[in-house]
């Protein structure tokens, strides 16, 4: 059995707190683990980035909502990494982020929320990365 390290049992606690098994959360906080765990889930289940291909469908959207929620710079920062261990360790960057911006800023848990990351910025995931899969030859 693998160890969890301090701040994965942070996470599974948040994440059981405060993300309901189906829909998008009650509050902030709550839909920005969730868009986090999206896109950390197909990474590690399908090897899907975020940026391309089929990742912007299954988690282009989470990606989107975590950009405009404070994320931006290292959201961006993921775009174009095609070596899979650089994308790993940047992902294993933006989960310490995610936490520690959470707990920094508790209010979060407080504000609701109206919006779904997953699916509520496909459209917008679709324009701002889909360049990256339409501009592939495929002949």
């Amino acid at each position: 059995m693998v160890k969890k390290t301090e701040t994965e049992k942070k996470y599974y606690k948040l994440f059981n707190q405060y993300v309901p098994d189906i829909g998008k959360c009650d509050t902030l906080g709550g839909e920005i683990i969730r868009a986090f765990a999206k896109i950390n889930y197909r990474w590690y289940n399908d090897g899907d980035k975020f940026w391309e291909g089929y990742g912007i469908e299954t988690c282009g959207s989470s990606a989107f909502f975590l950009a405009e929620n404070g994320f931006k710079s290292h959201i961006e920062s993921m775009v174009e990494i095609y070596n899979d261990k650089e994308y790993d360790n940047k992902l294993i960057d933006l989960f310490n982020q995610v936490i520690n911006y959470v707990e920094q800023h508790s209010e979060v848990f407080t504000i609701k929320n109206n919006q779904d990351s997953v699916c509520g910025f496909m459209d917008e995931a679709d324009d701002k990365w889909g360049i990256y899969y339409n501009n592939i030859d495929w002949a």
